[in-house]
């Protein structure tokens, strides 16, 4: 039977039906209702607008889609396929607009975008292909970076740090149009062991030298006046030159935070600060840490005066001496352990979890390492400063530091953040997160910064009600 035929053979079995139902009904009033649906619009492809139809790499480019038709609510894919590849789902990206970011891996070349919306009636429709192509960026010669660290770059705390800026950094002048070169030396901590290494660099055309610690001062004060096309940065300490940079990572903002939080948490008012080496950073997180606990007492304890047990170990990166330091501050009564980081960072926290008292940690990739009794801390980034300074330097051959000035890393720039994990109680969290945005506003001061570009101890620490009431 042909279609049409069925077609028809449909509509007489319909009448015949209807036509029963009169026939039926005689004698009395039957009322047949029915209900037609509704006329909708189809659903016809959507409409894709772009805001470009090319980026080079380090750009991006935005789509968005408009449905006029069909039923609400509906569902949005996206689709990329790249100049060599095949057409793809995008993961996350079901909304009814796409952001594109050519990264520095991305392929160059034509790519071919696709918006599919289903409505609420299921019916799916496709948006016309939309190009984009992707250019390289222009090239701008060669850069060699290296990262110099006193520790190992899997310290968890202040030498990964440093080097995973030293990787962003480099990433970041690829999309740039630099063809970089990065290379990083650990474990090189005297001026005897840093000297040779820098010099092998030099001697291989390196442009940029950036040495985490106070440990290269003196081998960098020596090299930059022989080398000035070459930059030398240096994270902490009090060198400057005409090609001789500081980064200053304002570790006492954080450190005040922690000793307000270890006050806090502590049943018996007695907390502890492990330190490496009483020098520069490990200094000033020592002594902010203090600040903090002491304004804990001032404004939140009646003047308890909290103990705190303050430990140096002499080195930077000797974890095994840090749990010793940490196993005889518990003994003496302390139940919060900070460690000020560094390479000392993981024996804090190992004794932490053997003795289950709350671990603050600072300038340490939590992501990586989180023993269960970590309450919060902080972290660093100095890919910002490090991408400021070089920029500086290779546009036109100077850096702040030949004016005295240092570049700061510090909670108002985002350099350092505060952490809080859910073992810190809703109450404590909310004073510290007040606390913090004191800092970053700069209603509370730790420290200040010097004519020279040094940052000195300077506290600015109004009262808690007199912030928020």
């Amino acid at each position: 039977m042909s279609k049409r035929l069925k077609s028809v053979s449909k509509m007489l079995t319909v009448t015949i039906i209807i036509v029963i139902i009169i026939i039926a009904g005689v004698g009395g009033y039957y009322y047949y209702t029915t209900t037609i649906p509704k006329k909708t619009a189809l659903l016809t492809p959507p409409q894709v607008s772009a805001t470009t139809a090319s980026v080079t790499i380090g750009q991006t480019a935005s789509f968005s889609g408009v449905v006029t038709s069909g039923v609400a609510p509906y569902k949005y894919q996206w689709f990329e396929q790249s100049p060599n590849g095949v057409i793809t789902a995008i993961s996350g990206a079901i909304s009814p607009s796409y952001t594109f970011i050519a990264s520095n891996t991305t392929e160059t070349g034509v790519w071919h975008f696709i918006l599919e919306v289903t409505d609420s009636l299921g019916t799916s429709a496709n948006s016309s292909q939309v190009a984009l192509t992707v250019s390289p960026v222009a090239s701008k010669g060669a850069l060699k970076i290296a990262v110099l660290l006193p520790g190992v770059q899997t310290d968890l705390s202040w030498d990964e740090a440093a080097y995973d800026s030293g990787v962003a950094t480099a990433n970041y002048f690829r999309t740039q149009g630099y063809t970089v070169t990065f290379s990083v030396a650990q474990g090189i901590y005297t001026a005897e062991e840093i000297a040779p290494v820098v010099q092998t660099y030099l001697s291989e055309g390196y442009q940029v030298l950036i040495g985490a610690g106070y440990e290269f001062e003196e081998p960098f004060a020596e090299y930059s006046p022989q080398y000035p096309n070459v930059l030398f940065l240096q994270i902490s300490g009090i060198g400057k030159g005409a090609n001789y940079q500081l980064v200053i990572p304002n570790v006492g903002e954080s450190a005040f935070i922690a000793g307000v939080q270890a006050a806090l948490m502590s049943k018996d008012h007695i907390v502890a600060s492990i330190g490496g080496e009483n020098v520069g950073t490990g200094t000033w997180s020592a002594v902010g840490f203090e600040l903090g606990v002491k304004y804990a007492d001032q404004n939140f304890l009646n003047n308890i005066n909290t103990t705190v047990i303050t430990t140096f170990v002499g080195n930077f990166n000797d974890p095994v001496g840090a749990q010793s330091a940490s196993a005889s501050a518990v003994a003496s009564g302390a139940d919060v352990l900070f460690t000020s980081g560094d390479g000392i960072t993981e024996g804090v926290a190992e004794e932490a979890g053997i003795a289950n008292v709350p671990f603050i940690y600072s300038l340490y990739n939590a992501t990586l390492f989180d023993p269960p009794t970590t309450v919060g801390g902080s972290t660093f980034s100095l890919a910002p400063q490090f991408e400021y300074a070089i920029t500086d330097w290779l546009t036109n051959k100077t850096v702040p530091a030949a004016s005295g000035a240092s570049i700061d890393a510090d909670l108002s720039n985002g350099g350092i953040t505060i952490q809080l994990t859910s073992l810190t109680p809703s109450n404590i969290t909310t004073i510290l997160n007040n606390l913090t945005t004191a800092v970053r506003n700069g209603q509370i001061v730790i420290y200040a910064e010097a004519a020279n570009g040094s940052l000195y101890y300077n506290p600015v620490t109004p009262s808690y009600n007199s912030l928020f009431g």
